[in-house]
């Protein structure tokens, strides 16, 4: 039981800073994209 919740977290975390990777690069992008802008 105590195995599985720390499976979930770790996946849950792991999404989080796959997401937060994917975000930070669009931003990058956009700020490559836009300098003006940003």
């Amino acid at each position: 039981m105590k195995k599985t919740m720390t499976l979930t977290l770790s996946c849950k975390i792991y999404v989080k800073v796959f997401l937060s990777l994917i975000f930070i690069q669009k931003i990058i992008r956009l700020k490559n994209l836009f300098p003006i802008f940003i």
